[in-house]
């Protein structure tokens, strides 16, 4: 019973999104920088099924899956990996990580380098708690690197004031590594490191077509480095 009286709410919920056109949109917290700024009021303007797209304030990995999950929200904007069975996904952004490095740096003229070079380094990086993508390259540093020590932050910028200040190496996403270059500072790729993110939602979710529009529309900033 409690079954049926949850797919007729699912059903019935299904029906007002139709009609409505309204899709709540989680975004991980700095991933909204990933668009252009004004991406989601444009698509609303010109969408012609009627929808209507609402972010909800930033939020970790974790908690946007969790809302995703319990269907507070209808799609959710997460850092890779996106590996919940329950979920289906659409891959917008995959790269490399880069390491951030002062220009005198010995790893500073190389295009690229391996996780094996980050041996002897401090290295600063957001703490997996926060950020998905170092809990899967952290175990990867670990074994290519042994002797590399961690610094934690909970946030990207006290991460690239490490490298400002030189107590550390930065391990961050390509769009930070790149916002201080002219600041004495060099982003280099590391081979072994990816990261990536992607729009996610349930798999049972009967896809209107209100969020076929929404999904078409996030598939035009596709861009694969790697």
């Amino acid at each position: 019973m409690q079954n049926e009286y949850d797919l007729m709410l699912d059903e019935i919920n299904t029906l007002q999104r139709r009609r409505s056109g309204n899709i709540l949109f989680a975004v991980s917290t700095g991933l909204t920088n990933s668009l252009p700024h004004d991406a989601i009021e444009r698509f609303n303007e010109q969408s012609t099924t009627g929808a209507h797209v609402e972010i909800t304030r930033d939020l970790v990995d974790y908690d946007c899956e969790s809302n995703l999950y319990e269907k507070t929200c209808d799609f959710a904007l997460l850092n890779d990996p996106i590996d919940h069975t329950m979920f289906s996904s659409l891959p917008i952004l995959k790269d490399r990580m880069h390491l951030v490095v002062k220009s005198d740096c010995p790893l500073a003229p190389k295009a690229m380098i391996c996780a094996s070079d980050l041996n002897g380094l401090t290295i600063a990086c957001v703490t997996p708690g926060e950020f998905k993508t170092s809990k899967k390259n952290e175990p990867i540093i670990r074994e290519a690197a042994p002797d590399a020590k961690f610094i934690y932050s909970t946030e990207m910028i006290a991460v690239l004031e490490a490298a400002m200040q030189g107590r550390a190496a930065a391990l961050m996403p390509r769009p930070h590594a790149t916002l201080f270059e002219k600041e004495g500072l060099v982003g280099i790729p590391v081979e072994e490191l990816t990261w990536g993110f992607g729009v996610a939602w349930r798999t049972d979710r009967t896809l209107s077509p209100q969020d076929e529009e929404f999904l078409a529309f996030l598939k035009q900033y596709q861009k694969f480095y790697c």
